[in-house]
């Protein structure tokens, strides 16, 4: 049973050890953003043609993050202040009846966060130099701004617009403050006792709607690589992990 339970320990703490203290954590992510978006008026009849919408698109994104820690033994525990820009792209398309050209609008639309996240993860040791850092946790941004960029094209012309919405605008339709659940894994080397060299996956979910109107829902989802360095602020207190400590 000891060795059992000594096997065990090996599988997910090859290195044999736990680290405590505070530690710092710049990165940058970059990846695609989309919206879940429903809307009572998905398909609209006109006089002069039908309007259809097509589904939406994503939009590359990114989002730079400085971090701060603590963590104890495998766990850590992370918050910070982070920037996210979210956003989607709907194209649009009204059928002209016969003789008539149709019409079609491509609209782009940019959303702008600062981000307070908070999240627990647990370290697994992959080996003397590298690890593995599942976590998970949530986020409280607060939306500023929006920019719309749209372009309507028929067969005469193409007519483009490109504009922030105002203060007034923004405030009418949509929520200053969001929550999000997160999660991501990321992947480290040990550069040295106090540098690692960090970087991995995550998803960040919006978890109710940014529009104010109750007949509509938009629900953000961004899908990010994250890439960046730890700082370990002190010297790092070691937890070794041996065949005595079973034994006792």
């Amino acid at each position: 049973m000891k060795n059992l339970c000594l096997l065990f320990l090996t599988m997910f703490s090859v290195a044999g050890y736990g680290q405590t203290g505070l530690f710092v954590q710049p990165e940058i992510g970059a990846g695609i953003s989309s919206a879940k978006i429903k809307s009572p008026t998905d398909i609209v009849t006109y006089p002069w043609g039908l309007t259809w919408q097509t589904p939406v698109k994503s939009i590359a994104t990114y989002s730079p993050k400085l971090l701060i820690g603590y963590e104890y033994n495998h766990w850590r525990f992370t918050t910070g202040i982070a920037y996210s820009k979210t956003g989607f792209t709907v194209d649009t398309a009204i059928a002209g009846l016969a003789g008539f050209a149709g019409l079609y609008f491509k609209e782009t639309q940019y959303f702008y966060h600062v981000l307070l996240p908070l999240y627990a993860s647990y370290t697994l040791n992959l080996g003397p130099k590298f690890f593995c850092d599942p976590g998970i946790g949530g986020e409280l941004s607060y939306n500023y701004a929006s920019k719309i960029e749209k372009t309507n094209y028929n067969t005469l012309e193409a007519q483009s617009i490109n504009r922030g919405l105002t203060n007034s605008e923004f405030n009418k339709y949509y929520n200053s403050v969001s929550c999000w659940g997160m999660a991501q894994v990321q992947f480290g080397y040990k550069a040295s006792d106090r540098l690692s060299i960090i970087a991995g996956p995550e998803v960040e979910v919006m978890l109710a709607s940014m529009l104010k109107d109750k007949n509509n829902n938009q629900k953000s989802t961004n899908y990010t690589f994250n890439a960046g360095i730890k700082w370990q602020c002190s010297k790092i207190k070691k937890t070794q992990v041996t065949q005595s400590t079973i034994t006792e």
